[in-house]
């Protein structure tokens, strides 16, 4: 055979090979995307002892992402936390939200109680979320969990949830 042959034959082969790690890199990125937060638990923003703590397990259905709210958790200085999940859709063809909520808490009159808050979420196609408001007092009647449209009320005292959710 005529050497030319030869040396196409050995560009083609480079060629391959730089083709398989050139598509290799995006596929290892998703999987560790996919899988970085699936052990990761749930880290307390405070150093007082837990008073009490509520398990939710409830799961919503928002866009193509899904939301789970997991327990929520009271603290002897007054800090509420509610701690959450959310799994992306990786195939999904709309916009990449971010889930977040947003907590009120209210007494027994429907008075807005507690100061501050915040919290954090971290990335990827399986995410932990927490988010916090300090001073409730241990006499909170309802928080109220917003994320998008969602409204999900949990009874402080019966443990009893209710949401606006489409069924």
């Amino acid at each position: 055979h005529h050497a030319l042959l030869g040396r196409v034959w050995r560009i083609s082969r480079i060629l391959v090979a730089c083709l398989i790690g050139a598509n290799i890199m995006p596929l290892i990125t998703f999987v560790t995307l996919a899988t970085s937060n699936l052990s990761a638990g749930y880290e307390p923003h405070t150093e007082a002892p837990l008073v009490w703590q509520m398990e939710l397990d409830k799961e919503y259905k928002i866009y193509d992402d899904t939301l789970i709210l997991k327990d929520i958790y009271y603290y002897e200085d007054g800090m509420l936390e509610v701690f959450y999940r959310t799994k992306r859709n990786p195939f999904a063809r709309s916009i990449d939200w971010s889930l977040s909520v947003f907590l009120r808490v209210l007494d027994k009159d429907g008075n807005n109680v507690g100061e501050g808050g915040g919290g954090y979420k971290s990335g990827g196609y399986y995410s932990i979320g927490v988010d916090y408001k300090r001073e409730v007092p241990v006499d909170a009647k309802m928080l109220e969990i917003y994320c998008c449209d969602l409204v999900v009320m949990v009874d402080l005292e019966t443990g009893e949830v209710t949401d606006n959710a489409k069924t």
